[in-house]
C-alpha cells in the first residue's frame, strides 16, 4: 500500500515539474495499477486516435526511460525506476515517509 503511495507521488510530481505530459501521467499511472501494460490497456486515454499515436507515446515514455519492455522483443511493458526524473521523485517521497535516515548536523 505504502509503495502505491509512494509511486502515486511520483507520477504527480514529475508531472508538476513538468517531467512529463498529463497523457504520460495516464499511461503511467495505468502501468503502476496493472503492472506490465500493453497498448490495449492505454488506449482508452487516446479518444478514437489511431493506433500508430498510442505506440508513439509509449515508444516516448521507453525512449525518456520511464518505460521498458517486459520481455526482449515483446510489447508489453513495466514502470523503469533508473530514470533521473522518477528517481528523484521516489528519493523525495522516501525522505517525506520517513523510510530515509536524516542528517541534521554535520559530523
Amino acid at each position: 500500500m505504502v509503495a502505491l503511495l509512494i509511486l502515486d507521488f511520483v507520477i504527480g510530481h514529475s508531472l508538476e515539474r513538468k517531467y512529463i505530459t498529463n497523457l504520460e501521467s495516464k499511461i503511467l499511472k495505468k502501468a503502476v495499477d496493472v503492472q506490465v501494460i500493453q497498448a490495449a490497456d492505454v488506449k482508452e486515454f487516446f479518444g478514437g486516435k489511431a493506433d500508430a499515436e498510442v505506440s508513439r507515446q509509449i515508444r516516448k515514455l521507453i525512449d525518456k526511460k520511464m518505460l521498458v519492455p517486459e520481455k526482449e522483443g515483446t510489447r508489453k511493458y513495466v514502470l523503469k525506476f533508473d530514470n533521473s526524473y522518477l528517481l528523484r521523485s521516489v528519493i523525495k517521497s522516501l525522505g517525506e515517509k520517513g523510510f530515509l535516515p536524516v542528517r541534521d548536523e554535520i559530523l
